[in-house]
């Protein structure tokens, strides 16, 4: 069993000292290579919350799938219901999970074909570059 250090995030007034112990069979393994192609991916907060979820489910559990419901995933992330469902079928559509429905529930796999996964959408470059033609317009104003 390893013990880790835990900063104390409620103010001096507090003289608790919380702890907390990382049990070896409580942890989720992600391999460095996983996540360095993760640090690649061109995500959105709601989407990098749902990735993060999907592994937890199942990686986390030391599953390759699971079965889930868009609220539990909701609830998981703090994310909206419609949040969550939108952000699944993006996921899927970027071939980095996969989702198959039964009724209500859903089995979550993580894509462990890294290769194909779409990193790049094109959206934050095409804004990015947007951002910049706006800047330079302005300033020559």
């Amino acid at each position: 069993m390893t013990t880790i250090n835990v900063i104390n995030f409620y103010g001096s007034g507090n003289n608790k000292e919380p702890e907390c112990e990382l049990k070896e069979e409580t942890a989720s393994v992600i391999t460095n290579f996983v996540l360095k192609k993760m640090c690649h991916v061109d995500l959105s907060g709601a989407q990098f919350r749902i990735l993060s979820a999907v592994f937890g489910m199942t990686y986390g559990y030391k599953l390759d799938s699971n079965i889930t419901t868009n609220i539990h995933i909701a609830e998981l992330t703090g994310l909206s219901d419609r949040c969550v469902r939108k952000g699944l079928k993006e996921l899927q559509l970027r071939k980095m999970i996969t989702v198959c429905r039964d009724g209500d529930l859903k089995h979550v796999t993580v894509n462990k074909h890294l290769d194909q996964w779409i990193l790049d959408t094109g959206k934050s470059v095409q804004q990015a570059k947007n951002a910049l033609s706006r800047f330079t317009k302005n300033q020559g104003d």
